[in-house]
């Protein structure tokens, strides 16, 4: 089992067709539990549940930099990017942190 933040900060390496799986309990933290699964179909076990898929969690991140003038998402920026967009399939506006 990884870390939200580990699963989030290793993005470029992943295969974009990833799911990651999160608690459903909010908030998300960088020490939240996470894994990755293949999109088979198959339900999540335990208390994780469908999160994102990594491409978008990939968009979500690009979309927070640019829209930051091109700042690099720390681990933290990067999990409430990803979870305002998972609870809201919105991204995360300026001025929200």
């Amino acid at each position: 089992m990884q870390t939200l933040g580990e699963v989030l900060s290793a993005l470029d390496g992943l295969s974009p067709d990833l799911v990651i799986l999160a608690p459903r309990a909010r908030p998300l933290t960088a020490a939240s539990r996470a894994s990755l699964q293949d999109p088979d179909g198959s339900e999540p076990e335990g208390e994780l549940t469908y999160l994102l898929e990594v491409s978008i969690a990939r968009e979500v991140i690009e979309v927070w930099s640019a829209w930051r003038g091109g700042k690099a998402a720390s681990v933290e920026d990067r999990v409430e990017a990803v979870q305002h967009y998972a609870d809201e399939d919105a991204y995360l506006p300026l001025g929200a942190t």
